[in-house]
């Protein structure tokens, strides 16, 4: 349990990423600065040739055409693609955006690893998963 190599937790743990990046409360408070980190980090770490350069183009074109300067949660419903884009590059090289390990994780955000594994069970059922 030391990564997030675990990819029965995969789509969970990025809905609740994205859910908490574009919701209005932190999106209108962090952003645009915050999308444009994300976004200089993944034009960094996607090596030219890799179909999801020309992807993330097309995503930042989308969120800027939003608006997301002009405050309140402009650009929000745009920026969750890069959101899901940014979660899985990372997951990809066994990390998460906010913790250094999956124990972390499950510590600082549920207790324990049985608060966690309820609100998982809880997702997959909304989720008909």
């Amino acid at each position: 349990m030391s990564t997030f190599a675990d990819e029965r937790y995969h789509a969970y743990l990025r809905d609740l990423f994205v859910g908490n990046e574009t919701n209005t409360d932190q999106y209108s408070e962090a952003y645009p600065e915050s999308g444009i980190d994300k976004l200089t980090w993944l034009a960094l770490q996607i090596l030219p040739g890799d179909p999801r350069r020309a992807e993330l183009g097309e995503l930042t074109l989308q969120w800027l055409a939003a608006d997301p300067n002009s405050g309140s949660s402009a650009g929000g419903a745009e920026f969750e693609p890069i959101a899901r884009l940014y979660f899985d590059l990372l997951w990809e090289r066994g990390e998460h955006p906010y913790n250094d390990t999956f124990e972390d994780l499950v510590n600082d955000t549920y207790g324990d690893l049985a608060a966690f594994e309820q609100e998982f069970a809880e997702w997959q059922t909304a989720a008909g998963a």
